[in-house]
């Protein structure tokens, strides 16, 4: 089980009791992979917004765009896509994730 929690004016994700690293503010929704062994969500920390991927944080950008209340999708169990803009590009990010 995995929801968004906040102390102060810092957010957190919270997995199975775990409360995970603080950040200045968490996208509104967390995808599961397809296999639900992965957990990924958009998050901020100053001016800078980054995907994060179980526990690790992805590289940063200007901003994570939100297409609806999505962010982040998953294309199989082991890999997964979002849009981003770094510099006024527009970026397609499509990240494999190891150890499977």
């Amino acid at each position: 089980m995995a929801y968004g929690a906040q102390s102060g004016n810092e957010r957190c994700v919270v997995i199975d009791g775990r409360e995970g690293k603080h950040y200045d503010r968490i996208g509104f929704s967390l995808a599961f992979s397809p296999d639900s062994m992965h957990l990924a969500y958009a998050a901020q920390s100053g001016k800078k917004q980054f995907v994060v991927v179980d526990t690790k944080e992805e590289k940063h950008y200007d901003e994570v765009l939100f297409i609806g209340k999505e962010s982040v999708i998953f294309d199989s169990f082991d890999s997964l896509h979002y849009l981003a803009i770094r510099d006024k590009n527009i970026y397609l990010v499509e990240l494999k994730i190891k150890g499977n």
